[in-house]
């Protein structure tokens, strides 16, 4: 009864890793970049306003 329960552990692991990374690729990348956009406009206008070169 013990294997059959180790296996399923193990084929649930892959499947929620699975999940994650398709979620992850999905909708996390997405928010990633748009708020490293805003970083760099942020940081690019902060240099504008102090006279600082790019």
């Amino acid at each position: 009864m013990g294997i059959p329960i180790a296996i399923g552990v193990i084929v649930v692991a892959f499947v929620l890793t699975g999940v994650y990374v398709r979620r992850a690729n999905a909708v996390y990348d997405t928010l990633n970049e748009e708020v490293r956009k805003a970083v760099m406009e942020a940081e690019a206008q902060r240099k504008e306003h102090s006279g600082e070169s790019l």
